[in-house]
């Protein structure tokens, strides 16, 4: 989208990284929202079919293109 901005503050560090805890969107200049980030932590156990996205699969058709 253009015209959207983000401004980082309230940093704090996490695993070598630096985590915004408040995060401004502005739109054209103007503060359309504000995001709080209260926790972080480390990812837990995933099950591999959260990831599985709805739809039909991807089909070979008419090409040489290989996935």
């Amino acid at each position: 989208m253009r015209g959207v901005e983000t401004r980082r503050s309230e940093f704090e560090d996490f695993q070598g990284a630096a985590i915004a805890h408040r995060i401004e969107v502005l739109k054209d200049g103007t503060e359309e929202f504000t995001i709080h980030v209260t926790n972080v932590s480390q990812a837990g156990t995933v099950n591999e079919s959260a990831f599985d996205l709805p739809g039909h699969e991807w089909n070979r058709a008419f090409t040489d293109e290989v996935r």
